[in-house]
Order: structure tokens, then sequence, then C-alpha cells
């Protein structure tokens, strides 16, 4: 038997959960063949730390000799392994193929006796993961519903918790951020009683992320620097709070400092790309080089995002990038827009159809079409309840009425826009948000006196 040390599997992953890089290392330093536990074990550490191909190779390796052994549960079991390794190397199919492999497996009667409860909870996650991957949201917050019930019945509350990781994301899709955060908060709770810091810190990650676009931007602040002090400065991880950090400041108009989170996030990302992380920061970057007027700076980080999640078939994402590019190469914008409104399915991508019906309300010069969209958009904004969204729903639709003259009805809207910066802005103790929040709603406060003085 080789491998580093006497350690038997179990042992190994101890060891692996309290120093991953050394445990790495003693195994790349080892010949695991005929070996399909380490070299599972390795590839699974190589997954964590960038290394997303070279892991794909060694599951594969683990399967075949899984099966050689005659472990059949175990060499089906290589496709919740192969499901993260596929999502980290933007083939979202070839992951929800494996996902969905392995779930049906687990019901198979092969293997039926030999199943623990667990393990169908972590194969309902996995595709719930993939289908949100897909921007099938009210899909994936099925399979994800059933894994915490399953769980819960199983009596583990760290599977729970663990599952409101993806669940939160879902739920901020669908403008369910209260019940996100709630969630998020009570799974902290658990994971740090447990000591698994490194999942609390991705749950401090999305929870950051939530509590701000709740407009409650000091707690995300918080959530994000607890995240940063429990990942290792350098990796993947460390790169998600970077991006996600800097995608909630740039919505709250924290433009310079969400640049500069993004170029770093893009600097790590050279060397260990992740399809989805890599694209959501050219987003951001695009975002803000757009709002600070840098268009061609703006263009160019669009169509790095477009390429991307054109590649890695990552629908939200591509809609999403083609409508921040139609804003700066203007010639197919409403074809792009109209054609995101149809896919855009106000059930399924609340929040989503809230941004294409202001992209709309923006590109099209037939005033009843504009206030149409922006009616629809402040429809919607109030209902999701996210703060950005909808002083930008209120405030646009109120400068609207405001150019039509019907001026009650505009400061109405605008008002609307004002006391929900205003409320965001009183729980604002971080100075350099507060100091970007003035320029960034500014323009709310001048519509809303221009309107006030003509009344």
């Amino acid at each position: 038997m080789h491998g580093p040390g006497d350690d038997d599997i179990g042992t190994l992953r101890e060891r692996a959960l309290r120093e991953p890089a050394a445990v790495q290392a003693a195994l790349e330093s080892t010949s695991l063949d005929d070996e399909p536990d380490r070299q599972y074990l390795l590839a699974e550490l190589l997954a964590r730390s960038g290394r997303s191909a070279e892991a794909l190779v060694l599951i594969d390796r683990a399967a075949a000799a899984f099966l050689v052994a005659g472990r059949l549960l175990d060499a089906w079991r290589c496709d919740a392994g192969r499901t993260d390794v596929y999502g980290n190397l933007g083939e979202p199919d070839l992951a929800l193929a494996a996902a969905g492999r392995w779930l049906d497996r687990l019901g198979s009667d092969e293997v039926r006796s030999q199943v623990d409860p667990l393990a169908i909870v972590g194969a309902h996650a996995n595709v719930g993961a993939c289908l949100e991957t897909a921007g099938r949201y009210p899909d994936a917050l099925d399979h994800l519903e059933r894994a915490v019930a399953l769980a819960d019945q199983a009596g583990e509350p760290t599977m729970v918790a663990l599952v409101q990781i993806n669940r939160s994301n879902v739920l901020n899709r669908l403008g369910r951020s209260t019940e996100a955060l709630a969630s998020l908060t009570a799974a902290a709770s658990v994971l740090e009683a447990e000591g698994l810091h490194d999942d609390l810190a991705t749950v401090a990650v999305n929870a950051g992320e939530t509590a701000c676009l709740l407009g409650d931007i000091d707690v995300g602040l918080a959530w994000f620097t607890r995240a940063a002090a429990l990942m290792p400065a350098t990796g993947n991880d460390a790169v998600v709070v970077l991006v996600e950090s800097a995608e909630a400041l740039l919505s709250l108009g924290v433009v310079d400092e969400a640049a500069a989170r993004a170029r770093v996030a893009l600097e790590r990302l050279t060397d260990r790309p992740l399809a989805w992380l890599e694209g959501k920061a050219w987003l951001v970057l695009g975002g803000a080089c757009r709002t600070a007027g840098d268009l061609d700076g703006a263009a160019t980080a669009f169509a790095a995002a477009t390429e991307l999640f054109e590649r890695a078939g990552n629908h939200p994402g591509r809609v999403h990038a083609a409508l921040e590019l139609a804003l700066v190469h203007p010639a197919d914008a409403v074809a792009l827009a109209r054609r995101a409104l149809a896919l855009s399915d106000p059930d399924d991508w609340p929040v989503h159809a809230v941004v294409v019906r202001l992209r709309l309300a923006a590109l099209t010069g037939d005033l009843d079409e504009r206030g149409g969209h922006l009616a629809e958009a402040v429809r919607l904004a109030d209902r999701v309840a996210v703060p950005h969204l909808r002083v930008q729903a209120h405030h646009q639709l109120g400068a609207h009425l405001a150019a039509l003259g019907a001026l009650d009805a505009a400061r109405h809207h605008l008002a609307e826009a004002e006391a929900t910066v205003e409320r965001v802005r009183r729980r604002v103790t971080n100075e350099v948000v507060a100091r970007s929040l003035p320029a960034a709603t500014g323009a709310v406060a001048d519509d809303l006196v221009a309107v006030l003085v003509r009344l």
C-alpha cells in the first residue's frame, strides 16, 4: 500500500480538512496506482486549488479503479466529483448530466441497500446547483428544498446549513433575499459551532451579497470581511470574496472600489480560470468602466464576459452580458433587449426581468412603450424588494412622467426612490461607501426638487 504515511483514507481526509496543502503535496509526490480512494481525494484537493483539468483526469482514473475492484457505488459516486469539476471548467451541460446520473443511480436496485440517506441529500443539492447555473431557478429551488427537507428528516443540521449556500443564491435570483439572509444567518451559526471554517466562509460571502442586496451595506461588508478572514489569502475561494463584494459595491455606486476588486480578481484568475467567476468579474469591471464614462473599457470587458458565458453555456450570464454590451454598442441594442425580455419570465427570473425592462425603457424612443416598461419594472421591483433596483425603477418612471408633465405622479415615484435611498443611507457607517452614495444617488434628489419647484 502506497501513500503518505500509514494513514488510512478516513484519517487522511481528516488531515486534509486541517492542512489541505500539505496533504495535497504528499499525495502528489506519491505513486497512487491502484489506490482510487487517494486518487479521488487528490482530485478533490486539486479542484479546490483551481487545477480542475488535472482533477478530472484523476476522477476518471479513480472511477475505473473502483470498477475493477468491484466497488460499483464508489465508481458511480465519482459523478458527484465530476459535477463540481465540470462546473469549474465552464461545462454546465456535462455537470448537470453527471449530477443527474448520480441521483438516478442512487435509486437503482444495485445500490439501494448501500445508500447513505445523506448521499441522496447531496445528489439533490448538486442537481439544484447545476440548474441554478443554467438559470432554471424554480426547478433548482425544488431540488434544493428537497435536499433541505431530507437533511432535516435525517437530523443533520450541518447538511441543512451547507445546502443553504446554493439555496440562498436561488432565493436572491427570485427576489426572496430576506428569506435568504435569514437562512444564511442560521447556517452560519451551525457551521461556526461545528468549526467548519471553509464552509462558513462561503456562507459569509453569500450573506454579504444578500445583505447588500437588501440595502444593509455595513452588515454586508462585515460579512465579506469575516469571509476574507476565514479564507486563505490566495486561491479561488479568496477570489470569490473579491468578485461578490465588488458586484455588491458596484450596485451601490461604489465604483472605484468595485473596479479595483474586480481587477485584482481577474489577475488572480489568470492561472486558474473559473468561467462563471471570471465572467462575473468582467461584468463588474465593465459596469464600473461604463459608470465612469470609459465606454471602450466597458465594451472590452462586456465582450470578454459574453465570450466566457457563451463558451460555458451560462444562459443568465450570457443574457446579462449581452444587455450590458448593448448599452455601449447600440446598433443591435433593442433587438438584444427584446430577445432578453422574451427569455425573462418574471415568475422565473423576477430580478432579471426588472433589469431587462429598465434597459428596454432606456433604449426605446416610443414614449408609450417606455412608460409601459417602466411601470412593469416598478411593479416587479416593489415585489422583489431589492433596494437599488427599486431606486432605479421608481426614479426612471418618475423622470419619465415629469417629462410628460404628469407632475403629481412623478413626485410620488421620485419620493419613493428618495425614501429608499435614505433608508439605505441611514444604515451606512462605512466611510468609503457613505462618500460614494451621494454621487450615485444625487440625481434622484435633483429630479425630485425639480418636480416640486414646478408644482
